[in-house]
């Protein structure tokens, strides 16, 4: 399972499957976002290779302006991210 149950903390010890886990994300965030984003990064714990961590893959994403945020969220939430 990937992520928690709300209220739920567990750390789990590093799985090479997160980095795969995100180039499939990032992936598929380019292919949205390509327009509003300059990039998108894979951080937090899950990005640190040997690091326990909570299973749960956070990202950011670079953008130009803060004026695209709220175009930009919308669209990131319309994909089903929280």
């Amino acid at each position: 399972m990937l992520g928690l149950e709300r209220g739920l903390v567990k750390l789990e010890p590093y799985n090479d499957k997160w980095s795969k886990l995100f180039d499939k994300e990032r992936e598929l965030l380019s292919s949205q976002l390509k327009d509003l984003i300059i990039e998108i990064e894979h951080v937090g714990s899950t990005s640190i290779e040997g690091l326990f961590a909570k299973p749960v893959i956070d990202i950011a994403i670079g953008v130009s302006s803060l004026n695209v945020i709220i175009e930009l969220k919308e669209k990131v939430k319309a994909l089903g991210y929280v």
